[in-house]
């Protein structure tokens, strides 16, 4: 797997314990920016620092955290709205999840079966 592959997946946080946790595994800059590491993050390699790595990933979790407070303390309405929205959002597909398994039981049907099921066979 392409370190592109792993970024198109979305798993930036794995591209960036694999920077902070692994001696030789080193990253252009664009590519540092690009998972959230900004420059003053950026460690000297060959080197590992996994404290730092978690200190990185634990200010990106409160970023989140104070948008939302700061949306809320300023009344923000449509930072407030958007942060409803997705949250709805998730419910939404998680709930959606939970029927479809329990209606199907998690069997996949395909159109061949289908048809052989409607024949009587």
């Amino acid at each position: 797997m392409t370190v592109q592959q792993v970024y198109d997946q979305k798993h930036t946080a794995t591209l960036r314990w694999y920077y902070y946790n692994y001696n030789k595994i080193s990253f252009i800059p664009e590519i540092l920016r690009a998972i959230g590491i900004n420059e003053e993050d950026e460690i000297a390699k060959p080197g590992k620092d996994p404290a730092k790595g978690e200190e990185v990933d634990k200010k990106k979790g409160f970023i989140a955290r104070k948008f939302c407070r700061k949306a809320f303390e300023n009344d923000d309405k449509e930072a407030i709205a958007s942060i409803v929205r997705e949250s709805k959002q998730r419910k939404r597909v998680a709930n959606a999840k939970r029927v479809r398994a329990e209606l199907t039981d998690n069997t996949k049907f395909s159109k061949a079966s289908m048809a052989w099921k409607n024949q009587g066979h």
